[in-house]
């Protein structure tokens, strides 16, 4: 292992975090989402960046020969090492990255990739200048990138070949070749079909396929929808009835309990829709009361059910559109109690107002379905869980919950909400 001197680590010091040098071969502009660029060269591999249009400090590569790598703007010659500690949610990495073209490359192991999608921001330290890069959409960067490179390899579907995978999911990973496509287009390519994947509360889900393939997963409420959400390549999309011309734009004024803001639109097919953040569909998810104007009067749209349709939504995009069977057999035999189940309408849920937040983290190595016992004792899917996963819901102390496996055993017996916030661990 070669170490660079000090004389040269001290200058490094001021000039680590330089412009990107002209020799880094971009190729051409791919897709982009979220606030990030991605762009496919047949040299350098597909290269994810942000911002766009000013300095990139940061970057993120899948290079032809070495698979994913985390790259750092750099003054330093060609073939100099740097020690790079990255620190995120209190764990660090620490490895040496060798200058190439005015960038530092290092290895972009799947522990970092997906610490760094869980995670808002990360702490880098570069031969001891510290710098902290937000990571606000890196999730839906790092499966676009993933998209880029399946584009420009083209693999063999008859061949073994595994490629890489941008975030695996937690139930194994992909097997060995394409996994399913995503659309290479921006969300507002129209869906050319759509299939149903599951309701959750008065939440239909669907599948949604346009020229490309697979392209996301969608949850709607009625025939005649106040308030959709989408999920795209990792992105979170709103959508609201519109009628305009397609391609109209328009600004929806959002007042969600005490939070506001602004959100673009477009209309298409008489949508109107745009990207929303992930602490928007988490407010969506738990809040209370959501008031929307798109340039006329303020309407008031009921958010009951949207946390389970939004978890719904999660695992149908992370099963590109698929049931898992292990999912039908739960909830075809939801009624029928299993070991360490109460009887059904045994069990009812109190007619109470103290309120109780309850927050469920998977600690076991299967698939959970959540049930709410309502006033007559019967189930009511709130939810699904993968391992690991957590969810937050709004509920009422004295009420109770169930957290069922797809043998059908529940998990922890009958589950009570406490008085104020609570987690429980389903074990």
């Amino acid at each position: 292992m070669r170490l660079i001197s000090s004389a040269l680590a001290l200058a490094g010091l001021t000039t680590v975090f330089a412009a990107p040098a002209q020799a880094v071969d971009w190729g051409q502009h791919y897709a982009s989402v979220r606030d990030w660029d991605v762009y496919q060269s047949d040299i350098s591999g597909c290269i994810a960046a942000r911002p766009s249009g000013q300095m990139v400090d940061m970057a993120m590569l899948i290079a032809p020969a070495s698979g994913f790598e985390l790259m750092f703007s750099s003054s330093l010659p060609n073939d100099s090492l740097a020690s790079v500690l990255v620190t995120i949610d209190g764990r660090s990495t620490h490895d040496e990255y060798i200058a190439v073209d005015g960038w530092l490359h290092g290895v972009f192991d799947t522990p970092l990739r997906e610490a760094m999608a869980a995670s808002s921001s990360a702490e880098v330290m570069i031969d001891g200048l510290p710098m902290t890069f937000p990571m606000d959409g890196v999730t839906a960067a790092l499966l676009k990138l993933q998209d880029c490179w399946f584009d420009l390899a083209q693999p063999d579907p008859n061949t073994s070949r595994a490629l890489p995978v941008a975030l695996p999911s937690k139930s194994g990973g992909q097997a060995p070749g394409r996994a399913p496509t995503r659309p290479t287009a921006a969300p507002m390519v129209p869906a050319v079909t759509t299939t149903h994947y599951d309701t959750a509360r008065d939440w239909t889900v669907h599948a949604e396929q346009n020229a490309h393939g697979f392209a996301g997963c969608a949850m709607t409420r009625g025939p005649g929808f106040d308030l959709s959400l989408a999920r795209f390549g990792g992105a979170w999309t709103l959508r609201f009835p519109f009628n305009a011309p397609d391609g109209t734009r328009i600004t929806a004024d959002m007042d969600l309990d005490r939070a506001s803001a602004l959100a673009d639109l477009t209309v298409l097919n008489g949508v109107a829709e745009g990207e929303i953040g992930e602490s928007w569909v988490e407010g969506i998810a738990l809040g209370r009361r959501f008031f929307v104007s798109l340039g006329g009067p303020q309407s008031r749209i009921s958010l009951s059910g949207t946390a389970a349709a939004i978890t719904k939504v999660e695992e149908c995009d992370m099963n590109f559109g698929v049931v898992p069977v292990a999912q039908t057999a739960v909830e075809n035999d939801a009624l029928r109690p299993g070991p360490n189940c109460p009887a059904m309408g045994s069990m009812r849920s109190p007619n109470l107002q103290d309120l109780g937040n309850i927050t469920f983290i998977n600690q076991t190595d299967a698939a959970i379905n959540l049930y709410w016992l309502d006033f007559n004792g019967m189930p009511q899917e709130m939810g699904g869980l993968l391992p690991g996963d957590i969810a937050r819901f709004n509920s009422v102390a004295g009420h109770y919950w169930l957290a069922r496996d797809v043998h059908g055993t529940c998990h922890g017996g009958t589950i009570e909400v406490p008085f104020g916030d609570t987690s429980y661990e389903i074990r």
